[in-house]
């Protein structure tokens, strides 16, 4: 949140649309976005050129800030402490879903059930 309250002061242009339960991209923020994902493509090239470096951290959507996501994250830490755990809480699975599809989410916590078919038959559920 602070990296991104500083992008905003240096672009002069708000981001983000926060409320309470969700945050989506003003106009300013839609037109970064192509921007922003070329530049992260441009380092992922850059890492596989010169033998990876160190992994990127992955990305975890926990749909909800409760106790169990807390636990779910803890133990996630615990299990792997090499790995670094970027944790974000979305509005629901059905975002994540097509999010981890389009490669820009790792893992989410969520109740499966509710997906369409075609969306579900893509993805690995447990």
């Amino acid at each position: 949140s602070r990296d991104i309250r500083r992008l905003e002061r240096e672009l002069r242009a708000e981001l983000f649309v926060r409320t309470t339960r969700q945050v989506s991209l003003t106009p300013d923020g839609e037109r970064l976005l192509p921007y922003a994902r070329r530049v992260l493509d441009s380092h992922d090239g850059l890492a596989a050129a010169f033998g990876g470096g160190p992994a990127r951290p992955l990305l975890v959507d926990l749909n909800t800030d409760g106790m169990t996501a807390t636990r779910v994250l803890e133990r996630a830490r615990e299990l792997a402490p090499e790995c670094e755990l970027m944790a974000r809480f979305e509005s629901g699975l059905t975002w994540a879903a097509s999010e981890i599809l389009a490669g820009r989410l790792d893992v989410s916590f969520g109740r499966a059930a509710g997906l369409a078919p075609g969306v579900l038959a893509r993805l690995s559920v447990q």
